[in-house]
C-alpha cells in the first residue's frame, strides 16, 4: 500500500498507581528518551539498561518502550504501546502504526514486523498469541457493494515473491503446531465460502507431495460432494449417500463417464447416459439383445 501522510505515535502505559503515563522526546541525537527510572521509556543501551526479555545477549543501542505489569487485579485489557489513528478524510489510506525495512545491500535481512509472545518456564501455562488482528464492524456488511473488511491482506509488489503464508517451527521436532489452520465453527456465513480462490493460472492446486496422513488426506461427511460444475450444464460428483450403510456414489457427467488407460491416450470403459457400458470388446447393452434374441429364438 501507497500512501503519504502523518505518522502520529502515541505512547501509554501505567508506571504505577501515582505515577502518570509520559510522552516521548528527542534529544540532541535524534533518539527518543523519557525521564525517571525504569520501567520507563528509554533509549536501551546494554552497559546501561539491564532488564529485557534476551537475558545478557547485546543487543546494541535502540530506542524503546518497556514496561514491568505488576501482581495485581484482573484487567480486561492492557497495553505498552498503542498507535491510533482517527480518520475523517475519505479516500486516503491511514494507518494506526507502519514498520517499514528497507534491505540496501546484498544478502541483508529484514523484518517490516516482528512480533513475539512468551512463556516464562515448562512448568508454567500460559496462553500465548503471537499477533491477534480484530475487525469491529459497526457499520454495513462486508458484501459487495459495500466496502471490503479484510483482517489480513497480504499484497506482493514487484519481482516474484515465494510464500504468502508460511508456517515454520524452530527445527530438530521443536515448536511443532497441532493445527496448520483452523477455523472455529460458525465463523464462516451460512452463503459464504471457507476457502475461496480466484481465477488463477497455476501449476497446481494442492499439492501433498512428500507427506504421509496416518488417517486420511482429506474427509468429508455424507452428502457432501466433490463436485465437477460447468457453468449452463449438469454437475459431475462423487459423494456417500446415506441409504443403508453408505454407497460411494459416482454422479456421471452430463455425456456419462469414461476411464481412460494410464497414458490418457485410450479409453477404456465408457458409460453413456444411459446406462450402456462400452469397452474396446464391445457394447454390454449390444451384448444383451444379442443373448435375448438367442434366448427368443429357442
Amino acid at each position: 500500500m501507497k500512501f503519504f501522510g502523518i505518522l502520529a505515535i502515541v505512547v501509554a502505559g501505567i508506571w504505577g498507581s501515582a505515577a502518570t503515563a509520559q510522552e516521548l522526546e528527542t534529544n540532541a541525537t535524534g533518539k527518543f528518551l523519557c525521564g525517571g527510572a525504569h520501567p520507563r521509556c528509554s533509549v536501551m543501551d546494554q552497559s546501561t539498561y539491564g532488564y529485557h526479555q534476551f537475558g545478557g545477549r547485546p543487543v546494541g543501542q535502540y530506542a524503546g518502550v518497556s514496561h514491568l505489569l505488576e501482581d495485581g487485579p484482573p484487567l480486561e485489557h492492557y497495553q505498552t504501546f498503542i498507535g491510533e489513528v482517527i480518520s475523517k478524510r475519505p479516500n486516503t489510506n491511514a494507518v494506526g502504526i507502519w514498520g517499514d525495512a528497507s534491505a540496501v545491500v546484498n544478502n541483508a535481512r529484514v523484518w517490516g514486523g516482528f512480533f513475539s509472545a512468551r512463556s516464562g518456564g515448562q512448568s508454567q501455562d500460559s496462553q500465548l498469541i503471537g499477533l491477534e488482528v480484530d475487525v469491529l464492524n459497526a457499520g454495513l456488511d462486508g458484501v459487495y457493494p459495500n466496502h471490503s473488511k479484510v483482517g489480513i491482506q497480504v499484497v506482493g509488489f514487484g519481482g516474484r515473491n515465494t510464500n504468502a503464508l508460511e508456517v515454520l517451527t524452530e527445527g530438530n521436532g521443536k515448536g511443532r503446531w497441532q493445527n496448520g489452520l483452523t477455523i472455529s465453527p460458525e465463523s464462516i456465513s451460512a452463503d459464504g465460502t471457507v476457502i475461496g480462490v480466484g481465477h488463477q493460472q497455476a501449476a497446481f492446486g494442492i499439492d501433498f507431495r512428500g507427506s504421509s496422513f496416518s488417517d486420511s488426506a482429506m474427509i468429508v461427511s455424507p452428502q457432501n460432494r466433490i463436485t465437477f460444475r460447468q457453468n449452463g450444464k449438469h454437475d459431475a460428483a462423487i459423494y456417500r449417500d446415506q441409504f443403508f450403510d453408505g454407497h460411494l456414489v459416482v454422479q456421471a457427467g452430463p455425456s456419462g463417464i469414461r476411464i481412460t488407460n494410464a497414458q490418457n491416450t485410450e479409453n477404456l470403459v465408457i458409460v453413456t447416459p444411459d446406462g450402456d457400458v462400452i469397452s474396446k470388446y464391445g457394447s454390454m447393452k449390444n451384448l444383451a439383445e444379442r443373448i435375448a434374441a438367442l434366448e427368443a429364438g429357442n
